[in-house]
């Protein structure tokens, strides 16, 4: 038994199989995935297993049960004093594993689709070899095997942190086992989703990297040490002219298989990457307030559970920080292997339209039910769907809820009449604008999406005339239109309800807080949707100026 695993991890890979075969284990073991292949991994066929679909069902009740166990924390654990600090923790827990079941549903819904994935990098690196330019599996394996064992040793020290902690100040051992039970099988799931996507990008990036060197070694020959070389082995450089033409349309095949591997990926795994560093980076911020404002508290309890939260969510960052850079090289190599010309086909940073550059507003309005209508980014078509009506509904139906609050509601914070009535009015106007806006956006939805559809025929035009509009630095400043208004809201939520000791901000429930501040964002984000757009209307202006000129 222990000479095979000694051998499962120190034989010599022949294939991207033996390089991705730890994260594919982990996965198959804990339920992520439900598909095996037919007859070997390079056969190009896979089916769902009935027994890991039993298994992935298993795990997302085991995952409901942890939903409970959090939700089910007794309230004086936490109970430092701050609303917003004991429901915060709490909703954290739960939002979490919440939002990791939801994770593994969109995984296994495209089981398919990502059990073909390393099929198709095990048939372009069997192109690479028939080009006389293998991938180097074994320097790929060391590498894979670095980063897992690194993140899985800080993943255990950070989780055995927790659970001794745990297990040391609370003194209810029913209650502490829980948790730890919790805690172990939550972060397990999700370092188990997180390290496949490294794993699987980490592969596709380095073929990208070998296709450049590929090209180097047949087409530059500024190095005459290099070009000697080869001399002996590469029929191209002695070649006919016909045989220089079939190594480019060779070369141009592996390319396109490349670019279709990174479409894929980002279809696949774009949106649940981008969510999920979006949550990270907000759970570490909260952790941050949190934990400034228990630091110098008697509560060790609460002080333990932010530390550590903060000290898991900054590692989960770390992790998805690694993609960014995986993402950053490919896009570096496309354009290296595309002359600097064409677009880089993974667009988790990047854009090539307009649509592109206002995905991440639209995204975050959708979210908070500003938008009720569905952008196709890849087609440029709006539709509306069953979803977004729900949504619609849910959306009118919390701000009417916000708004019998408030109207309910006589805050009195001062001795001045108007001060107070002032306060009364604005909150009363702040619903009414909410309730209003995603109704206006369901109406006017068409001539909305109207005036990028015609900013898109204006880049194409622009385009013509040899201008070419910068729509990646566009897509920057929507993210960062996107992120002031949600930084801004939260940080003063926290300091209304976290830090204010008035009669009103500690007696609100923790819905009637997310109902305040849901209504807050959609204000602001739509602000900041309107100003992106005047910004690219702008743009097309002094575009259009410059043509001109």
């Amino acid at each position: 038994m222990g000479q095979r695993i000694s051998s499962w991890f120190c034989d010599e890979p022949q294939h991207v199989f033996d390089v991705l075969k730890y994260s594919e284990k982990v996965c198959s073991i804990l339920g992520v995935s439900i598909y095996e292949s037919v007859s070997g991994p390079a056969s190009g066929e896979v089916k769902l297993s009935p027994a890991k679909f039993a298994n992935f069902l298993a795990m997302n009740l085991l995952l409901m049960v942890v939903v409970l166990i959090h939700a089910s924390i007794p309230y004086e654990l936490m109970n430092n004093g701050s609303i917003m600090v004991t429901y915060g923790i709490r909703t954290l827990l739960v939002g979490g594993v919440l939002g990791i079941s939801g994770i593994t549903i969109l995984y296994a819904w495209n089981w398919k689709s990502i059990g073909l994935l390393p099929h198709e990098i095990h048939q372009l690196d069997l192109k690479f070899q028939l080009m006389k330019h293998p991938i180097d599996f074994p320097a790929q394996k060391r590498v894979v095997l670095r980063w897992y064992g690194t993140f899985l040793a800080v993943h255990i020290l950070i989780v055995l942190g927790f659970n001794l902690s745990t297990l040391k100040l609370i003194s209810d051992r029913f209650v502490s086992w829980r948790m730890v039970f919790g805690q172990i099988y939550f972060n397990l799931v999700y370092f188990a989703i997180a390290s496949q996507l490294v794993s699987l990008s980490y592969v596709v990036s380095r073929r990208f990297v070998h296709l450049n060197h590929a090209l180097r070694l047949r087409f530059d020959t500024t190095n005459g040490e290099r070009l000697r070389s080869l001399l002996d082995d590469s029929k191209f450089r002695r070649g006919t002219v016909r045989e220089r033409v079939r190594i480019v349309q060779k070369l141009a095949g592996m390319y396109h298989l490349l670019d279709g591997l990174a479409e894929r990926m980002n279809r696949e795994f774009g949106d649940i990457y981008l969510a999920n560093i979006m949550a990270t980076l907000q759970f570490s911020a909260f952790n941050v307030f949190a934990l400034l404002k228990v630091y110098d508290s008697d509560d060790d309890r609460t002080r333990m559970f932010t530390t550590l939260n903060l000290c898991g969510s900054l590692y989960y960052t770390l992790m998805f920080m690694l993609l960014v850079r995986l993402s950053r090289t490919i896009r570096l190599e496309c354009y290296h292997s595309n002359g600097k010309k064409n677009k880089p086909p993974m667009k988790w940073f990047a854009a090539s339209s307009v649509f592109d550059s206002i995905r991440p507003i639209y995204r975050t309005g959708k979210l908070i039910g500003i938008f009720t209508q569905t952008i196709d980014f890849r087609k440029r078509e709006l539709s509306k769907t069953a979803l977004d009506q729900a949504l619609l509904v849910l959306a009118v139906m919390i701000d009417v809820y916000g708004f019998k609050l408030s109207l309910k509601s006589l805050v009195i914070l001062s001795d001045s009449i108007l001060y107070n009535v002032g306060i009364y009015s604005t909150v009363n106007l702040g619903f009414i604008i909410s309730m209003s806006m995603p109704l206006c956006n369901r109406l006017f939805g068409g001539r909305i999406f109207g005036i990028f559809a015609t900013l898109h025929q204006v880049d194409e035009m622009l385009l013509r005339y040899g201008y070419r509009m910068n729509h990646q630095l566009n897509h920057l400043y929507a993210c960062c239109f996107m992120m002031t208004p949600i930084v801004i809201n939260f940080v003063m939520m926290f300091t209304t309800f976290g830090l204010g000791q008035n009669s009103v901000s500690l007696n609100l429930t923790a819905m009637e807080v997310v109902t305040f501040l849901r209504s807050s964002l959609v204000f602001t984000i739509f602000g900041s949707y309107t100003c992106a757009s005047l910004g690219s209307i702008y743009q097309r202006f002094r575009g259009l100026n410059k043509v001109i000129g």
